[in-house]
């Protein structure tokens, strides 16, 4: 086995995949009943009721499952290395004695930089952990837009595909947008929406000034001082040149009303992310795109000491109804938005759709807010609807979204499978197998403990032993092992006594059987 896995770092593509009699649905109002998805080589390959299926393609039984385009967060925080500095980290960045006379730099030392990061870049942080990829995808999301969120200005989100790769391979845009919020940084100055507007606007207008500075230099630098080198400054040029959205966290009426009034000062190109109350400045916004964070707010359980009044009660619960009906009035008015998870759990995404539909939203408006829109708002014209050529990402329900009984069922990124909602055990792996690979042609001796669904044991060449892991589900079973640093999975299918499958690392594929000595039969 350890052969095979240095000997399969041949190809990176992931094995085809064909989902089967499955109900489509390619795009908002558009659905394909029992049709087939063909995935190869991290694209869609084919999509329809005829659609062949490959002879070397893993087959998915699609009865009684939905499939649709891999729904996309579209504003989310996680899987970021700290961005926390520390004083000796500010002063080595800042320089320990600046002159605080000459330039904007470091006129905006402590108080004026508090919380201004704009170099940040989500694109060099991003290191999302296995569990948190799988906490994604149990909601069923396959692409996400992650930024860093603990100040006033925290620099460029990346957009990520959840498919575990490397961090070279899964960053569909290193930089997508520039992210600032009115949220208090730390202690002192400034602690309100108009303080962290006045720190805003003077972060722009010295962006402009430090711009101007380094254009008169360039141009006639004979006689004249180095401008210092100000890499905060320097970030916001492309948002300034419209290049790069400001995506503001804004989510009461006046920090909307705020936010519009800044970008159409510095004229910026908006977006809005949260936007809880965006229906009730529906004028204003009307074609701006919104990020809409999916948590709706939960209603407090009745307690027998609350001696409230019942009108101030009852008003609580209107304002709860109408932030619920928020997504609903934007799609009346036909406004862009995509769901985001930034200030909720992803766990809690299915339910709270559900909860949007019964409410009055329509599948196609909750549909087209996890597929087409955020892929039309993040410029991801490759994503968002299921058609051949596109990127292989979709995300399969076990019933339609906004069921309350919708389930994840798979959840595929580049054409890397992920499996939920996973059968009980129907076999009984445990004890000693031997182990015979294909090509190149090999034996192993393979040891293995089960216990539920989940698989441990070894597995051992003339080479050495690696450590396995695993689940079984049904008659089917994964086993995972890791040699030097190259990961590998074994896939297949238990029958008669004998396991069959096949061994793959990122780079390539071989077949494996597998019996037990004795002959025995679990």
């Amino acid at each position: 086995m350890i052969s095979v896995v240095l000997a399969l770092c041949l190809q990176s593509d992931p094995p085809p995949v064909a989902i089967r009699g499955a109900t489509v649905v390619m795009e908002p109002g558009r659905t394909l009943e029992n049709a087939t998805v063909v995935l190869r080589g991290g694209l869609i390959e084919a999509v329809g009721a005829d659609a062949a299926v490959p002879g070397d393609a893993k087959v998915i039984d699609g009865k009684g499952l939905f499939v649709y385009a891999g729904f996309i967060d579209a504003h989310a925080r996680f899987g970021l290395l700290s961005t926390r500095l520390t004083a000796d980290e500010i002063a080595a960045r800042e320089g320990e004695r600046p002159d605080f006379a000459r330039e904007p730099l470091f006129r905006m030392q402590d108080a004026n930089r508090r919380g201004i990061r704009p170099d940040l870049a989500a694109c060099e942080l991003a290191v999302p952990s296995e569990g948190e990829i799988r906490k994604w995808h149990a909601a069923g999301f396959a692409v996400a837009v992650t930024a860093a969120d603990e100040e006033y200005v925290s620099g460029t989100s990346a957009i990520l595909s959840l498919s575990g790769a490397p961090r070279r391979e899964s960053i569909l845009t290193p930089r997508w947008g520039m992210h600032a919020s009115f949220r208090a940084y730390g202690d002192g100055y400034p602690r309100t929406v108009m303080g962290a507007l006045a720190h805003l606007r003077q972060l722009l207008l010295d962006a402009g000034d430090y711009r101007k500075k380094w254009a008169d230099y360039r141009s006639s630098p004979q006689g004249k001082s180095r401008p210092p080198y100000d890499p905060a400054l320097e970030a916001l040029f492309p948002v300034l040149d419209r290049e790069l959205p400001l995506v503001f966290e804004a989510d009461t009426e006046n920090e909307i009303v705020r936010a519009l009034d800044f970008s159409a000062e510095f004229r910026l190109r908006l977006v809005l992310s949260g936007a809880g109350e965006a229906y009730k400045v529906v004028g204003r916004v009307a074609y701006l795109p919104i990020l809409l964070d999916v948590g709706l707010p939960k209603e407090p359980k009745a307690r027998k000491d609350d001696d409230r009044p019942k009108k101030l009660i009852e008003e609580e619960k209107r304002l709860r109804e109408e932030r619920v009906r928020c997504a609903i009035r934007l799609a009346a008015s036909e406004i862009p938005f995509a769901f985001a998870t930034h200030r909720a759990s992803p766990a809690d995404l299915l339910e709270n759709v559900a909860k949007l539909v019964e409410c009055g939203l329509s599948r196609e408006d909750a549909i087209e807010a996890l597929t087409s829109a955020p892929a039309r708002i993040l410029g991801l014209d490759r994503l968002g609807t299921i058609e051949p050529g596109k990127f292989a990402h979709l995300t399969v329900l076990t019933a339609p979204l906004g069921d309350k009984k919708a389930k994840v069922r798979y959840v595929i990124a580049d054409g890397r499978l992920f499996e939920f909602d996973v059968a009980k055990p129907e076999i009984d792996l445990t004890g000693k197998w031997r182990v015979s690979v294909v090509s190149p042609q090999m034996e192993a001796v393979l040891h293995l403990e089960q216990r539920g669904a989940e698989v441990t044991g070894t597995i051992a060449t003339e080479e050495g032993t690696i450590g396995v892991t695993g689940t079984v589900s049904g008659k089917s079973f994964t086993l995972k092992g890791s040699y030097e640093g190259v990961d590998f999975v074994a896939e297949g299918d238990w029958k008669d006594g004998k396991l069959s499958g096949k061994v793959r690392t990122p780079m390539g594929e071989s077949d494996f059987t597998a019996v037990k000595p004795e002959g025995r039969h679990e």
